[in-house]
């Protein structure tokens, strides 16, 4: 997901650059343009890429998919092409994810959360329902 990796600085205009450089792009093409998906603005600052790789940025359609339908319209994007859903299963599949990437040992504190939950239902609850007492 390019916004999020935008967001966190892992598709910036420091990454795009090395990847131009990287890759030798100026040798093969002759225009010296990188069309980016709209969402990743955020992380990425054009005018830094254009400094370091001499390559103008446009941030194009938010889908790969309609990159010909923009080039057709002389670079130029419909209202569709800078729009896109994020549905509650996008964000439900996201969310772990997220969570993991957010810090290494929470897939540890989750393991053992499911651990201690599983005690108490085998330990504690039958023992306090066992005490027959209304509190």
């Amino acid at each position: 997901n390019v916004w999020c990796a935008a967001g966190k600085g892992s598709f910036s205009a420091a990454e795009i650059a090395r990847r131009v450089e990287g890759t030798g792009l100026k040798d093969i093409v002759r225009h010296r343009t990188l069309i980016l998906p709209q969402l990743s603005a955020p992380g990425v600052a054009a005018h830094a890429v254009a400094l370091r790789t001499g390559f103008t940025v446009l941030y194009g359609p938010v889908r790969a998919r309609d990159i010909p339908a923009y080039l057709k319209a002389g670079k130029s994007k419909t209202g569709e092409m800078g729009r896109i859903g994020f549905s509650a299963a996008d964000r439900l599949i996201l969310g772990p994810v997220e969570f993991l990437q957010a810090s290494p040992i929470a897939g540890i504190l989750a393991a053992g959360m499911l651990v201690l939950e599983a005690l108490a239902r085998r330990l504690f609850l039958p023992a306090a329902w066992g005490r027959q007492e209304v509190l």
